[in-house]
């Protein structure tokens, strides 16, 4: 049985001694892509009627796949040590290769990574620079209220932008504000009002900011800007949800959303074009198709949105279908998920090499009746002949 084990031994430590070649820097990014691709795998199969459930388990993938890959570069001590009796040479054939990777990754992330503070750079000027609203202006009158019944206690101020979406910066208590919307009813403008302020309130823009900084360290991973749009569409979802109830009139509501659907000239998210089917398709045109759209992907990630764009015809649909929406408590099954991923994650490109120490054998590797017999029968008399002799007794002085 021993010698049939042999080769996946070797095999297993042979890979492990490939871990240890690799610098710190390499190893957290193989950590990264190894839970990217479970995450992935996991997430294609989340029902999407599960609202709550597909919230918490793409933001708990956001968390994991910034912080397992910082615990696996600057806690080398959190790696579980496999001990050999002796350590292979460290190869060291690969140093180049590692160091073109890391150029490689290090080059598509400050690019990516620049390009989104370009244009969080370019918003915060936007929101600078427009023109805050008169104090007579009805809307701004009615701010209050809204802030009130949604709980956000410190004020808010609105600024007139040229957009045609409300937009504002994470953190911020600003809000960017379409002028043209000021001409339109009453109930339109407060329901914009309201789904922005519903935004503040789940801190949506910071999740849509943190989604954007994960896509930018991940870049050749086009999966995270496919999971930050579903991110952002369910995310629309339960603001919608929290806007109805603030606004206090289900009926009066969706006639407000169908006025601001008409009103509104936001552009469509644009489809993917059809590679028409995988069967009738040669193996060349379906590379080729693959490729056209993971350079779109790239393109769209070195290209971000700032704002958090509203989709209206899959908000109507969901809208419609929101007797089959389950909100039942998600944290059990993102635990369990994530912890599955993060733990096979850690398998994989956590161990470490190390040296059996010579005094292992002999303090944990006794005969088992020899501990037994120790342990359970000890000799008394053994034991009395073993202890130290007692000291001579002076006796105290007259």
């Amino acid at each position: 049985m021993t010698e049939s084990l042999l080769p996946l031994t070797n095999l297993l430590i042979a890979v492990v001694a490939l871990l240890d070649s690799m610098p710190a820097y390499i190893r957290a990014l193989l950590a990264g892509l190894v839970l990217a691709a479970i995450l992935s795998y996991f997430e294609r199969r989340v029902c999407e009627d599960e609202i709550q459930f597909c919230q918490s388990f793409r933001k708990a993938c956001l968390s994991a796949l910034l912080i397992v890959p910082l615990i696996v570069a600057v806690m080398p001590g959190s790696r579980m040590a496999v001990f050999v009796e002796n350590l292979p040479v460290r190869n060291t054939d690969f140093t180049w290769l590692w160091m073109g990777l890391g150029m490689i990754w290090l080059a598509g992330c400050s690019a990516a990574l620049i390009a989104l503070l370009r244009a969080y750079l370019m918003l915060a000027a936007t929101l600078r620079d427009s023109d805050t609203l008169g104090e007579r202006e009805k809307i701004l009158m009615r701010l209050p209220h809204w802030c009130s019944r949604l709980g956000l206690k410190k004020p808010y101020t609105l600024r007139l932008l040229s957009s045609s979406l409300p937009r504002s910066l994470p953190f911020t208590r600003g809000i960017g504000y379409p002028a043209h919307a000021l001409h339109w009813p009453d109930s339109v403008q407060d329901i914009l009002l309201i789904r922005e302020l519903c935004h503040h309130k789940r801190h949506n823009s910071a999740w849509h900011l943190l989604a954007s900084i994960v896509a930018c360290c991940y870049w050749p991973v086009t999966w995270l800007p496919r999971m930050h749009s579903r991110l952002l569409a369910s995310l629309q979802i339960t603001t919608d949800s929290l806007a109805e109830s603030c606004y206090g009139d289900r009926m009066s509501y969706g006639r407000g959303l169908r006025q601001l659907e008409a009103r509104m000239s936001a552009p469509a998210a644009s489809a993917r074009s059809a590679t028409g089917d995988s069967l009738a398709m040669s193996r060349l045109a379906r590379v080729r198709a693959t490729l056209f759209h993971y350079r779109s992907d790239l393109r769209r990630l070195m290209s971000p949105h700032t704002d958090m764009t509203l989709d209206f015809s899959d908000l109507f649909e969901r809208r419609d279908n929101r007797e089959h929406h389950i909100n039942a408590e998600p944290y059990d099954k993102v635990f369990w998920f994530i912890g599955q991923a993060v733990i096979v994650a850690m398998l994989i490109t956590g161990p470490t090499l190390k040296q059996l120490p010579a005094d292992v054998e002999e303090q944990y590797f006794l005969p088992f009746e020899f501990v037994w017999m120790e342990n359970f029968h000890r000799n008394q008399e053994r034991v009395e002949r073993n202890l130290p002799p007692l000291e001579p007794v002076v006796p105290a002085e007259q």
